[in-house]
């Protein structure tokens, strides 16, 4: 399956997976524009996992200080990650 998903061209929205989880009412579509950056449990805190450049994110909202974004991706994982990672 990883070699599937790593020939895989990305679709319009910039997914990879098959059946990517869409955005929904209420979150803010957003993208990453880093080359990568982690999702952590808790902001800064953590970690697990690991986004890529292009990857579409779904925003559920952000901490106090604006730091950081909870995000679910396309492939459905959840975390935080630093806003300054995300475009659009």
């Amino acid at each position: 399956m990883t070699v599937g998903v790593l020939c895989r061209r990305a679709d319009a929205a910039g997914s990879i997976t098959d059946n990517p989880r869409p955005t929904q009412a209420g979150e803010t579509r957003g993208r990453v524009c880093d080359s990568s950056a982690y999702l952590y449990r808790e902001p800064g805190k953590l970690f697990e996992g690991t986004v890529f450049k292009g990857q579409p994110v779904s925003i559920l909202r952000r901490s106090p200080s604006g730091e950081w974004a909870r995000v679910i991706t396309d492939t459905r994982n959840k975390g935080w990650m630093k806003v300054s990672a995300l475009c659009g």
